[in-house]
């Protein structure tokens, strides 16, 4: 053997080792894409509650010099309540914005849909106020948004801006013309 050569044992090794580690790398790498791909298609499948942030349905003309501060109201436990009513939307997620003078009114009208089979997704103050109760939908929801605004009293019924979240089928305006 010369003098930089390796005797038979070592390169032994090193073929054994290389050879493990180049099947370990195709049989583990796989099982670990499918493995991921699993759980991201669980994952999918369980609903995650998120609370977005209070936005303002429609654009202010103006710039506003101070910033819009909203506070998050805090959610009622739902209260016992009558069997849902078979024609609300099963699950429909609808987020409740608070744009009344009158504390705690987000906080009724999502009982109220709450009472009615919805999901209420979020309850919070409207970035300002609303005379009239304003039900808002994404494109395809307008019947729903309908039904909710039946149930909450409320005459104004549009098309969701941009700035809201698709996400959410439906927002309900509380208005100061809400009556719990």
């Amino acid at each position: 053997m010369g003098r930089h050569s390796l005797d038979d044992q070592t390169v032994f090794w090193r073929s054994a080792v290389l050879f493990g580690l180049k099947w370990l790398a195709i049989g583990v790498l796989p099982l670990l894409v499918i493995l991921g791909i699993v759980r991201l298609v669980t994952s999918e499948e369980q609903p995650v509650e998120t609370v977005p942030q209070a936005v303002d349905p429609e654009p202010s003309p103006e710039p506003e010099t101070e910033p819009a501060v909203t506070e998050t109201v805090e959610e009622e436990p739902p209260s016992e309540s009558p069997a849902p009513s078979p024609t609300a939307e099963a699950k429909l997620s609808v987020q409740v914005l608070n744009g009344s003078d009158t504390e705690g009114r987000g906080n009724a009208a999502a009982t109220e849909l709450r009472n009615e089979g919805y999901e209420v997704v979020a309850v919070q103050n409207a970035a300002r106020k609303y005379e009239k109760t304003t039900v808002f939908y994404q494109e395809g929801y307008e019947r729903q948004a309908n039904d909710i605004a039946r149930v909450l009293g409320a005459e104004v019924v549009e098309p969701a801006p941009e700035n809201l979240d698709k996400q959410i089928p439906v927002t309900a305006v509380v208005g100061n013309d809400y009556e719990p």
